[in-house]
């Protein structure tokens, strides 16, 4: 249990710091925003990648690494990312090298959308607790590594549809899947979120997005 409260400890710590920072007129030189989210990255990618035994599916990546067989699931179902980062903890005959590269790219995806995307004065450390009470952030992240690496990328990839930039979300798109598959049915929100957007043409959509999925694994087989 100890990890946990240090985890804890380390994210009320930044709340503190950016509470004070905000409320206090008699030090001038607040903290440096990059400094208070890498001290947080630094606390969670070494909680993610050093734990041990921690998550339902931790002995499943740990057997692919050690059997060195990441391909023989993940290349045929065109996550090659995944299956990069697999082969390369299986070289090292080390499971936590690919806890840890999974937990390194998604909390600089999940920090980079908390620094630009979230608009209150406190906002790394609220936004890490957040994260740490709702089951979808600690609790389940935990356990589908693969799913969180791809879901923090479709995160960052939201500036995207925003600024309504075509090419470089399907480029995160693209990326995404290839730490998960199902990351690809996210790219109709590109296009639901048009304002001459009409529900019937979800019809449409359903089957534009099973031939892109069938096109996409048949190439990548």
């Amino acid at each position: 249990m100890l990890p946990y409260f240090i985890l804890f400890f380390a994210v009320l710590a930044v709340i503190l710091v950016e509470e004070k920072s905000n409320q206090s007129t008699l030090f001038p030189q607040k903290p440096q925003p990059a400094i208070l989210a890498g001290f947080l990255g630094i606390s969670f990618v070494s909680f993610y990648g050093l734990r041990d035994h921690i998550g339902y599916d931790y002995g499943m990546y740990e057997t692919w690494v050690i059997l060195g067989n990441g391909d023989s699931y993940t290349e045929s179902h065109g996550e090659w990312l995944s299956a990069l980062f697999l082969n390369i903890a299986s070289y090292y005959e080390e499971p936590h090298i690919y806890f840890f590269l999974t937990a390194l790219v998604s909390f600089v995806f999940l920090i980079y959308a908390i620094k630009n995307y979230v608009e209150v004065p406190a906002r790394f450390g609220w936004a890490m607790l957040v994260f740490l009470a709702v089951p979808v952030g600690l609790l389940y992240t935990l356990s589908i590594q693969r799913q969180f690496v791809a879901t923090m990328i479709i995160l960052f990839a939201t500036q995207y549809i925003f600024c309504r930039r075509l090419f470089p979300f399907c480029v995160c798109i693209f990326f995404a899947a290839g730490f998960h598959l199902s990351s690809t049915f996210f790219l109709p929100l590109y296009f639901v979120t048009k304002r001459s957007f009409k529900y019937i043409y979800f019809l449409g959509i359903i089957i534009m997005g099973y031939g892109i999925l069938f096109l996409f694994v048949s190439l990548l087989m």
